[in-house]
């Protein structure tokens, strides 16, 4: 079997992530000082919050989060990983998961 991952950067929906059995490894993004999985954070407030000047920076996950992502999903039957990433010229998402 092969696993599917994708960052949340690639703003997959829901409904689709689970019709092609992906996998999505958030992005932590920081509104105002409190940080939370983009997974968990709903487009429209957060466009709201950046709009209104609110302080917003984003954090890639780190190598060992997306070893443990694609580890989760070789226990769940995966002999292959093919993972979907924001360019590395836009990002250290990429160059984390080679890392990884």
């Amino acid at each position: 079997m092969i696993g599917l991952a994708v960052d949340s950067n690639a703003q997959l929906p829901d409904r689709l992530a689970a019709r092609w059995g992906a996998t999505v490894i958030p992005v932590t993004v920081v509104v105002e000082g409190v940080a939370r999985p983009e997974t968990e954070i709903d487009a429209d407030d957060f466009y709201e919050a950046l709009g209104g000047g609110a302080e917003v920076s984003t954090s890639l996950p780190s190598p060992g989060d997306i070893a443990a992502v694609w580890e989760a999903m070789a226990e769940r039957g995966a002999t292959e990983v093919v993972s979907f990433h924001v360019a590395a010229d836009l990002s250290g998402t990429c160059n984390s998961a080679r890392l990884a």
